[in-house]
């Protein structure tokens, strides 16, 4: 892009859409840096061993394969969180300058969301499927519990792609992309 083109693309007014995206982005991202990096601060002091040596034999025998590779990998977990946090503090600081690279690293994570997000639905329906059943006069309250855990996620998760699929029509508006050097 030549320095006239920017300089009628910069004449143009910003959306508001942006700037509003960008700095909620910012604050929510900022916030979960400084919660991510506390949790990796916290575990790394108090649980300098790994979470899983923590559990006697028979209790790890009972729980499902996602329960104890999350429980074996957790320190690398939360350490992925706190980059991930890092990632979309500078992407949301990009979005609000108006970058290009910034507006499609945002578009990827907001799509890393959705795919996240229908991933738990499916992990979720494992991981209660996987526990072993209550017998007794509770196990038909427990079991509608469960089936309100399921619903309220399966609904969290709708709404949750729902926006984040509108997000990235947003930002791949042409409109939009205008603004973005």
């Amino acid at each position: 892009m030549t320095t006239i083109e920017n300089n009628i693309n910069r004449a143009q007014p910003l959306s508001q859409f942006v700037t509003v995206l960008a700095w909620f982005s910012i604050v929510v991202s900022a916030l979960m840096v400084l919660v991510s990096a506390m949790q990796n601060i916290m575990l790394n002091l108090f649980f300098p061993t790994d979470v899983l040596g923590l559990l006697s034999e028979a209790d790890a025998k009972i729980l499902p394969a996602f329960a104890i590779f999350l429980l074996t990998h957790f320190k690398a977990i939360v350490l992925g969180f706190f980059v991930l946090s890092v990632i979309l503090l500078a992407s949301s600081i990009g979005l609000l300058k108006r970058k290009n690279w910034a507006r499609l690293s945002f578009i990827a994570l907001l799509a890393c969301g959705i795919a996240w997000t229908a991933s738990s639905v499916f992990l979720q329906q494992s991981m209660f499927t996987s526990m072993p059943r209550v017998e007794g006069p509770e196990a038909k309250q427990i079991e509608n519990m469960m089936w309100v855990f399921k619903g309220i996620m399966v609904v969290f998760a709708i709404v949750f792609t729902v926006i984040h699929g509108w997000l990235i029509y947003k930002l791949c508006l042409p409109s939009i992309r205008a603004e973005f050097s």
